[in-house]
């Protein structure tokens, strides 16, 4: 399990423990917490609270937050909203030597948080500080500052930045050992934009504002690293916006997707856009009334430039997220993916799937479908199909499966879906192979039944009698009152068990790549999945955020620092 899911389910206490409540609390509040914690943010550098305010919007309507939202990415929804407290964390470690422990495992709590919703946006960060120790190491063998100064700051960026690997571990040690899951954010693996909108600090992708709503993140950026005072925002603005550009150009498959698709990069624009508002805000609350006293020169022009499109971007902003709502991807109230008579069947004692197809002139994409959508944090941990299922429902879409329905059925996939729009020349493929007949043409789609599909656990006595065994979504129990074989019709996966009377019995692999037991007497039986490494790596999680919250939260006053007047 992924540990943002266990984050939600520990913040979701303020909605009775209704996670989806609470998710639909965070898409609605989104903007006004970003707003709220941004101003917070911007009255520490100005103390003109109409400046504060607009720092607040700009940031609130951002392209990256609006985006963000259209198209439900919720961790880079999460870093939005957290967004002023990373910033100010990360002015924080500029002078590591000076924060207290305390502090430091605050900080340490936050990148947790920011590890478990964006390993990518993690992982920049990660990379800055690392750039940053090799500069400290440098400096120090230059005599630039003393052992002790060393030693404090180095301890306390290892502190900040090692404790996520173990607050969010095993999940970390599985992002380790396939790095390419570090670029993935979490949900549905749906493609970012191009570099053009990303250097413009706009994610891309569906939903996003069109790249003709310029954001002025960019250019303050710039403006920045030429001013003294707000260089290094400047800095940190660009070595994000180049990260992300360097990230957005690639592309890369996971959460189920077998097709790579350019990476969303949004969460990496956060910062940026945020460090970049703040820029803005120093340097007019510092320099607005010397240049305002000054003759005309290309001060005043750059303001004016920054300004103009400053206004420009948060009113078109606002406007364009307000007419275009109802068109946005993510929608409170859309069609399930399946028909309603496939989800209702697909929740009888044989549990079985469907294979849902969707073809346009230039991709075929497909998915395996249950008795249900997909749900919350499923798409994170869903490790793929087997190879023999990919090339079956692969040989079947280029019109090559003459084994096709076989596979499929030993698989236990019942029916295949084609949702419309129809490809009617993928139609006739489906038609012309052998094992798939017509069970009904809707306005949702053509369905086929796949013949001789097999249930999702099927007993075959060596006599070869047949018999569906019911099951939940984790286990499946009962009694066998003879020999023969124990068929589970999902990926082989070596920790599946059966005990049989007792005794364990271990799953070999079918030419079907489904997992096979040989049950050699009747009796009671059981089949689950062996998730004691699992339950151990939770233990050391839980135990590991408790520590971590307790040295994060403020110490007891020692009797010395306690007033008389308090003691009396």
């Amino acid at each position: 399990m992924p540990p943002w899911i266990a984050f939600l389910g520990l913040t979701s206490i303020v909605s009775f423990f209704n996670a989806k409540l609470l998710i639909s609390f965070l898409l609605v509040l989104a903007i006004p917490l970003a707003f709220f914690g941004a101003y917070r943010l911007a009255r520490k550098f100005t103390e003109l609270h109409y400046l504060a305010l607009g720092a607040a919007l700009l940031y609130s309507m951002a392209p990256v937050v609006i985006g963000s939202l259209n198209s439900g990415r919720l961790g880079t929804i999460m870093l939005s909203v957290i967004g002023p407290w990373i910033v100010r964390s990360l002015l924080g470690l500029e002078a590591l030597e000076l924060l207290g422990w305390r502090r430091t495992w605050r900080m340490a709590f936050l990148m947790s948080l920011v590890f478990a919703f964006s390993p990518i946006a993690f992982l920049v960060i990660f990379i800055w500080q690392f750039i940053l120790a090799i500069l400290d190491v440098v400096s120090f063998n230059k005599g630039g500052f003393s052992k002790t100064v060393f030693d404090d700051r180095n301890s306390r960026r290892i502190a900040i930045l090692g404790t996520p690997f173990v607050i969010c571990a095993p999940w970390s040690i599985d992002l380790v050992l396939h790095p390419s899951r570090f670029l993935l954010d979490p949900g549905l693996a749906l493609g970012g934009g191009n570099v053009a909108s990303i250097i413009l600090a706009n994610p891309g992708g569906v939903g996003s504002p069109p790249l003709w709503l310029i954001s002025p993140v960019l250019a303050i950026a710039l403006i920045s690293l030429f001013v003294s005072k707000v260089a290094r925002f400047g800095e940190v603005s660009i070595f994000f916006i180049g990260s992300a550009m360097i990230f957005g150009s690639q592309t890369v498959a996971g959460h189920g997707s077998l097709i790579s698709t350019p990476l969303w990069v949004g969460s990496l624009l956060v910062i940026p856009t945020l460090v970049s508002i703040l820029a803005g805000v120093i340097m007019i609350d510092n320099y607005l009334p010397k240049i305002s006293e000054s003759p005309i020169d290309y001060r005043h022009l750059l303001m004016g430039f920054v300004s103009l499109l400053s206004i420009f971007s948060l009113s078109a902003s606002m406007f364009w997220w307000i007419f275009t709502a109802s068109s946005a991807p993510l929608q409170s109230k859309t069609k399930d993916a399946l028909p309603a008579f496939l989800t209702v069947s697909a929740q009888t004692n044989e549990r079985f799937k469907t294979l849902v197809i969707r073809s346009s002139n230039n991709e075929t994409k497909f998915f395996i479908a249950r008795d249900s959508d997909i749900r919350l944090g499923e798409p994170d941990v869903i490790v793929g199909l087997s190879q023999e299922v990919d090339q079956a429902i692969s040989e079947l879409v280029t019109g090559a499966g003459i084994d096709a329905s076989k596979v499929l059925a030993a698989n236990g996939i019942s029916y295949v879906f084609l949702a419309r729009p129809i490809n009617e020349d993928l139609a006739r493929s489906i038609d012309g192979v052998g094992g798939f007949a017509r069970a009904s043409k809707t306005d949702e789609g053509i369905t086929w039944k796949v013949s001789e599909a097999l249930p999702r656990i099927l007993f075959i006595s060596d006599s070869g009698e047949r018999l569906a065994i019911p099951s939940d979504e984790l286990e499946a129990s009962g009694v066998l009152s003879t020999a023969g074989k124990l068929i589970i019709t999902e990926k082989f996966d070596s920790r599946l068990r059966v005990t049989l009377n007792q005794e364990t019995i271990r799953a070999t692999r079918s030419e079907s790549g489904t997992p096979v037991f040989e049950i050699s007497s009747p009796g009671e039986f059981r089949i689950f999945h062996d998730s004691t490494s699992r339950r151990a790596w939770i233990s050391i999680q839980i135990f590991a955020f408790f520590t971590l919250i307790v040295l994060a939260l403020p110490a007891r006053r020692r009797r010395g620092d306690i007033r008389i007047e308090e003691l009396s």
